[in-house]
């Protein structure tokens, strides 16, 4: 339970933690939050065995501000985590 609380938390801190950064990205003193990079397939593979096709892709937007909310939240979780006696 504890480690899905802190999957959890780590998730939600990078989805906000990108739109924070893409929000900052337009202020002059904050672009460095948005820099970053993106991992994955752009175009999915797909695999096709003539009775059953299965379609895979993955896809990571990485910035700065991501990665330090995910950490700020991971703390967040791990405090929640205690305060639940999990």
């Amino acid at each position: 339970m504890r480690k899905t609380i802190l999957a959890i938390f780590g998730i939600v801190g990078m989805l906000l933690g990108f739109y924070l950064g893409e929000l900052a990205s337009s202020v002059s003193w904050l672009k460095w939050l948005a820099i970053g990079g993106e991992i994955g397939f752009k175009n999915p593979v797909v695999l096709d065995l003539s009775f059953l096709q299965i379609t895979f892709g993955l896809w990571f937007k990485i910035s700065v501000c991501g990665v330090l909310c995910m950490v700020i939240f991971g703390f967040i979780g791990r405090a929640v985590a205690r305060w639940l006696k999990v």
